[in-house]
């Protein structure tokens, strides 16, 4: 019959129960309020932890759909160079399995010219002191910048980072870091190393840097097809539209033969 009362009544009636128990037995009634109330803050606390674990679930399929995203790009960009450099085997040692001519081909570029071979991965590391009087230890998830060899108004080889970190390292002084990465489908792809000589600048934005600010110094570490390494300090300035520009790259003739060694 009790299940049929109103819900008000029913509350009213555990109430009046409560009230009877405190008074004929007040250590019980207060064993049982503690229990009440441990139960709702377990409860509470709970149903907290699920709605963070979701959140962290749906954030995680997110960036596999974005990981994704990028193998499949990636795929398609290395089909996209390595099959001119398989039809070149095949027309220069016809009869031969395709692996074994894709190889003596290689070696022989190399043989030729080293840095002829072709670009297909980059990987550019960043790190970038400046001005700053806010205490910041973040790892910004969301947003991250990029790297660009240019020519006048056209980039060469762009890497980028969708995610970075920022951290106060003495009065007056934050570092910025990131690993930008070049896509599978960037405009360098395929272009032989020494298309790099061609490059004027390099520029670097980070997002979460304000668009004026005075950089201290820094560098940047550049590893192409991971065997090549450029490094290249990043000199004082104060950033344009946080652009943050570095003119000395005469390392990349240095490197790759730009004097015609």
């Amino acid at each position: 019959m009790s299940a049929n009362k109103p819900l008000a009544d029913r509350f009213r009636d555990e109430i009046s129960a409560f009230l009877r128990l405190a008074k004929d037995s007040p250590r019980l009634a207060v064993l049982f309020a503690l229990l009440l109330i441990g139960s709702a803050v377990f409860w509470s606390m709970s149903w907290h932890d699920r709605g963070e674990r979701i959140q962290i679930l749906v954030q995680e399929n997110r960036d596999l759909k974005a990981d994704l995203r990028v193998f499949q790009t990636e795929n398609q960009g290395l089909r996209e160079t390595v099959a001119p450099l398989i039809k070149q085997a095949a027309e220069q040692f016809p009869g031969e399995e395709i692996n074994t001519s894709l190889k003596k081909l290689i070696e022989q570029l190399e043989l030729s010219d080293p840095y002829a071979k072709p670009i297909l991965t980059a990987t550019v590391t960043v790190e970038v002191v400046v001005e700053s009087h806010e205490e910041i230890n973040t790892h910004y998830m969301d947003s991250g910048g990029y790297c660009a060899f240019g020519k006048g108004d056209a980039p060469l080889l762009i890497a980028v980072s969708n995610d970075s970190y920022a951290r106060t390292i003495s009065t007056g002084e934050t570092t910025y870091r990131s690993v930008f990465e070049m896509d599978a489908s960037d405009r360098s792809i395929g272009k032989p190393l020494r298309s790099l000589l061609d490059a004027e600048y390099v520029q670097i934005v980070f997002n979460q840097i304000p668009d004026t600010a005075t950089v201290v110094g820094g560098s940047a570490i550049v590893t192409i097809n991971s065997s090549v390494r450029l490094e290249f300090k990043i000199p004082t300035q104060v950033t344009n539209e946080k652009r943050i520009m570095i003119r000395d790259i005469t390392q990349i003739a240095g490197t790759l033969g730009g004097d015609g060694a």
